[in-house]
């Protein structure tokens, strides 16, 4: 009966009212005002999974929020001369590093009830608003973590200049104490070990 009332419950999901008005009258008698949103969660069989379907939603579009904001702010405050795969992977170290539950308060809830006659069906809709402090908070963490990246980078680069500068004075040290016989194998060993520790320490970047 359960597995029907599922099946039934995915046929008729598109009917069902997935969208009230963002002016929906929330449990507590109070309305949505322009610096407040309202998420709709899933249709499901249960409160509980209700319930769980609208905060993941919640967690889920200002997670997409705050990508978005971290990307607009680096364009706007990050060295326009940082390599856009440096700067892509700062963002999503510092959003896998975020608790997206901190920078959004969830003012109230409303969960609809859809009674299909054999079964009920439930639908909850959440009143949250961002908080500000904690947005501003987590945008200056990302600040400081580009920072440290431009620093990183810094060291990266004079770090090669100097490998290269030993390399190339090695390798003509060992070919002239060989004198010349072979020339080719170290420098193909030099080009090789300059290649590869730059490329190496790029990925700890």
């Amino acid at each position: 009966m359960f597995t029907a009332a599922a099946i039934a419950l995915v046929l008729a999901a598109p009917c069902l009212p997935q969208d009230p008005p963002t002016w929906i009258e929330m449990s507590s008698g109070r309305v949505a005002t322009s610096a407040e949103t309202v998420v709709h969660g899933r249709v499901e069989l249960r409160p509980v999974e209700a319930d769980a379907a609208a905060e993941e939603q919640v967690l889920q579009e200002f997670r997409w929020d705050l990508e978005r904001a971290a990307r607009e702010h680096s364009d706007l405050h990050g060295p326009a001369w940082l390599p856009s795969p440096l700067v892509e992977r700062r963002i999503d170290g510092w959003l896998r590093g975020l608790s997206v539950e901190r920078t959004v308060e969830v003012v109230d809830r409303f969960r609809q009830r859809h009674d299909h006659g054999d079964y009920e069906s439930f639908q909850t809709h959440l009143l949250v608003r961002p908080d500000p402090e904690r947005r501003a908070a987590a945008l200056a963490n990302l600040d400081r973590s580009l920072s440290t990246t431009v620093r990183r980078l810094g060291w990266w680069a004079g770090g090669s200049l100097g490998l290269w500068g030993l390399l190339a004075f090695a390798w003509m040290w060992f070919d002239r104490l060989t004198r010349g016989y072979m020339t080719g194998r170290l420098g193909s060993l030099c080009v090789g070990m300059g290649v590869a520790v730059p490329g190496i320490a790029w990925l700890f970047l």
